[in-house]
């Protein structure tokens, strides 16, 4: 038989012994590594590693790894990795991120936001002052790489460490140095010397990967003699030991080769620009037309004229930007002056002071501040304070600060290099101020920073990549602030009966709101505020779930959004961290928990649901509007609807067992969905493949429903107390009625049951205090009528009395919404019944009432109140036999 059917095969041979291997299975924490998501790359990759492979043993590898992916899909594993093409320290600090809420004596991250700066090269090469230098100048701790590896060789009882193959020493200085960094958290730069052997260099670098930078000190063999202080044997001596190492070859796998046969202080400014080169990367400025700012007509014509004579054939200047007020659409003539910074080499100086000279009458008397500095002078950092933190703070602008041609439209962003672009593009308000009202009238509201509106076609979301940790020093100068911008007010959050928020820090006026809430969060000291990274997996995300925050932050209490930074395999977007800042204590379902163990928190957990139901239903009157599904967000409902998606790998693909409790009896969902069932009295029918379909008529993407900006996933992890929405990767146009069924779903049945029984490493790691939960549905009774084909089922959905509570608030809080029927949410509450837990994971106990659970949702007499339900179902005496049991075929 093929493997299919012998996949198949297996499982209905193991199909009695269910029960027995899912115990088993629940007591572990099933980690899987993958090359890929693709099971025939993922071959090809280990087969790779072979020297020789034989038929047989790559057929195998090929169904070895297409059973594993398959398992993967239907979410077999609770916690899958894939490694790709990442380094070793990368894949061991996912590795460690998942692994230690589950083990505490697993470290929490592995050389985390460290960067390694490897420093090589023969005798006297200076090595050791640049080792010195970084120290005390770049902060970076510098340690010895004999150091490194005779500590790790200790810890692990290795005699003679240097004996060893150059892939063990490299894995043992990465070992030492992870532990280092472990016991001194705070340190985000090392410098590690001297490197002697070519073949542990390179096997650090596949460890380390972008982590790593090697720097080789090359100096002539005469300044090398010259510097040594016992001789020229001694220096050719080291040299000899040092080739036979491969150190001379290190020169060749270099990241960075530093000539050092000048000064000690040619020396350091290189190792300036190495450290911080990668703290300050090179950054594309924006740019835009020197009409486009604003500026009186003599000032325009006076920049352009200037930007014609100093980047013709033979251009001048590398960069042109105007500063202050002129950058910001807020030129007051009369007030105002002209500061523009200019970057360019000091040979350019004497050419430049004639062109001003004479350009000066164009000026027409304004004061021109202008600063020039060299290229090398921004690598080096070598800028005042007051000069760094104006053009920072404006580069994350719309009005970019590089000024364009006004009539080729090209901007000169490198020597003799002439870029095309287009006009920046305007939207009203943002770059200018509104027209000079009267004194002694109101001034026009302007937008605040995270509390205006954002408008669906703003620019995306960009960050300058410069780390937290070298932003702290510097504080962008205050800028003004005003009101909400007309036709965005909204009135005060307690004259809609909603709960109260904790006030957020005005932002600045004229610019798109999630960069001005970059700009202004930089102004508080990330040190006492807190900040959580969320890691995202490519840019195009981590921009759309910025955007989507965005659209939310002037209507819903969320966490500041500080900005987005690019790593090599991945995107981190920097938020507030509300428990560390003291704004939130618990997530909704730690107050669930407290509330199901101590009646008092009750008025506490009514408050939290009715403020979630409060935002969801203004979404729904102030935001929402009748679209195609198409425009909404795909994630939760349309993807997991598709023909081929997780639905058809879940139940269509595979005939999944079903092994019924209270019986020796296995049956398919196929064979199930020729019973008939009662369940608690009620006739139902459980055809799996009948409701997808069915599903996917309703959830058509042209079918039209009330959709508003929403966070897009309201369950208990994403909900902090006092109210603060947090995760924001669905953000944006969701349905009303998805976000409903959303909710009460997860209140209902994943909150308290299936996510912490069957993903318990997910339930711990997203709430805060993770306590067990304290009733679980059950069935009762079962009665399975072979003859007549009927299975009668007496049920409890059983729920702890703070999470009844919570599912009853929410159903008085969203009906004023929804009405009583179920009519509006019965297919979104169908596709989250079946679409978060894989099937394979369930017990045949839980499938059943989850498939009850189904079935009752698509029945057209059930009511909201009937769905939801929590009481008990009624015992009849011991002895009665149901009387739902139709009569023989």
């Amino acid at each position: 038989m093929g493997a299919a059917q012998a996949a198949d095969r297996a499982r209905l041979l193991l199909a009695p012994y269910e029960t027995d291997l899912r115990t088993a299975e629940e007591s572990e924490h099933a980690l899987v590594l993958l090359h890929c998501d693709d099971w025939e790359e993922g071959t090809r990759r280990s087969l790779a590693h072979e020297v020789t492979v034989t038929e047989i043993y790559a057929a195998y590898q090929r169904h070895l790894h297409e059973q594993i992916n398959r398992l993967v899909d239907e979410g077999r594993f609770p916690m899958a990795i894939r490694i790709g093409d990442r380094p070793t320290v990368a894949v061991q600090d996912e590795v460690r991120q998942l692994l230690a809420p589950l083990y505490p004596d697993v470290p929490g991250r592995a050389l985390a936001g460290v960067h390694v700066t490897a420093l090589g090269g023969m005798s006297e090469s200076g090595k050791s002052t640049a080792g010195e230098y970084l120290r005390t100048q770049h902060s970076h701790a510098r340690l010895k790489i004999g150091y490194l590896i005779e500590d790790a060789a200790d810890r692990a009882g290795i005699h003679d460490p240097y004996r060893l193959g150059s892939v063990v020493q490299a894995e043992l200085i990465v070992d030492s140095l992870d532990r280092f960094c472990q016991a001194h958290h705070f340190l985000d730069s090392v410098s590690i010397e001297s490197l002697h052997d070519f073949d542990s260099t390179a096997e650090l670098a596949r460890m380390l990967g972008p982590q790593l930078t090697v720097a080789y000190l090359n100096a002539s063999e005469a300044t090398r003699t010259r510097r040594g202080t016992a001789g020229s044997q001694d220096v050719a001596d080291r040299d000899l030991i040092k080739r036979e190492r491969g150190a001379d070859k290190i020169v060749s796998i270099a990241h960075e080769v530093i000539g050092n046969d000048g000064s000690r202080l040619k020396l350091e400014r290189r190792l300036d620009r190495i450290a911080l080169d990668r703290r300050w990367p090179e950054h594309q400025p924006s740019t835009m037309p020197v009409k486009a700012l604003g500026l009186p007509v003599n000032l325009e014509s006076y920049l352009a004229e200037f930007l014609d004579r100093t980047t013709g054939l033979r251009p001048l200047i590398d960069l042109l930007a105007v500063t202050g007020s002129g950058a910001r659409g807020k030129y007051q003539h009369g007030w105002s002056d002209l500061d523009v910074l200019v970057v360019a080499d000091a040979s350019a100086l004497d050419e430049m002071r004639q062109i001003l000279a004479d350009l000066e009458t164009e000026l027409g008397g304004v004061k021109l501040g202008m600063t020039v500095l060299t290229r090398a002078e921004c690598r080096a950092g070598a800028i005042t304070s007051r000069l760094f933190s104006r053009p920072r703070s404006h580069r994350k602008r719309v009005a970019g600060p590089l000024v364009v041609h006004p009539r080729t439209g090209s901007a000169r962003s490198g020597r003799g290099h002439r870029r095309r672009c287009k006009p920046a593009r305007r939207h009203p308000g943002r770059h200018r101020d509104p027209p000079p009202v009267p004194q002694g009238k109101p001034r026009p509201p302007r937008p605040l920073q995270g509390h205006c509106a954002a408008r669906e076609d703003s620019a995306p979301f960009q960050w300058d990549r410069v780390p937290l940790r070298q932003r702290r020093p510097y504080r962008p100068p205050r800028h003004h602030t005003a009101g909400h911008e007309p036709g965005h007010h909204r009135p005060h959050r307690a004259a809609r009966g909603r709960s109260a928020r904790a006030p957020r820090s005005p932002g600045l006026a004229g610019h798109p709101p999630w960069r001005d809430a970059v700009s202004a969060n930089a102004r508080r000291p990330m040190a006492t505020t807190g900040v959580f990274h969320k890691p995202v997996a490519t840019r195009e995300r981590a921009e759309a779930e910025a955007k989507g925050w965005a659209r939310l932050a002037s209507r819903i209490a969320v966490p500041a959004l500080h900005g987005q930074i690019a790593l090599p395999d991945r995107q981190l977007l920097v938020y507030e961290d509300v428990f560390a800042t003291g704004r939130c204590e618990l997530l909704m379902g730690d107050v669930i928990a407290l509330a199901d163990r101590d009646p008092a928190v009750q008025p506490r957990l009514a408050r939290l649901v009715d403020g979630v139901c409060a935002d969801l239903r203004a979404a729904a009157e102030e935001t929402g509007r009748s679209v195609p599904l198409a425009e909404c967000v795909p994630d939760l409902y349309l993807e997991r609807i598709r023909p081929g998606s997780r639905l058809d790998r879940w139940y269509l693909r595979r005939d999944q067992p079903l092994t019924l409790p209270h019986t020796d009896t296995t049956l398919t969902l196929r064979e199930l969905a020729d019973f008939t069932l009662t369940a608690n009295g009620r006739p139902l029918t459980l055809n799996v493949a009948d409701t997808i379909d069915n599903l996917r008529h309703a959830l058509a993407p042209d079918r039209r429903r009330l959709a508003g900006l929403t966070q897009g996933d309201p369950t208990e992890p994403n909900i902090a107390d006092p109210l603060c929405w947090l995760d924001f990767e669905f953000a944006g146009r969701n349905t009303v009625a998805g976000e409903a069924a959303n909710l009460l779903w997860y209140l209902m049945a994943l909150g308290g049951w299936l996510v912490p029984h069957y993903q318990p490493d997910v339930y711990a790691r997203t709430l805060r205090l993770a306590l067990p939960p304290l009733a679980r549905p059950r069935i009762e009774h079962l009665e399975l009528h072979r003859s007549s084909r009927h299975i009668d089922v007496r049920y409890s959905w059983n729920t702890s009395p703070g999470r009844a509570a919570a599912i009853t608030r929410a159903l008085d809080g969203l009906r004023r919404e929804n009405g009583s029927g179920l009519e509006e949410i019965r297919a979104f509450l169908a596709l989250r019944v079946l679409g978060v837990i894989p099937p394979s994971r369930l017990t045949g106990h839980d499938l059943l009432l989850v498939l009850i659970k189904l079935a009752e949702s698509q029945d057209p007499h059930t009511t909201l109140d009937t769905f939801f339900t929590t009481t008990p179902a009624p015992h009849p005496h011991p002895g009665e036999r149901s009387s739902n049991v139709p009569a023989p075929a």
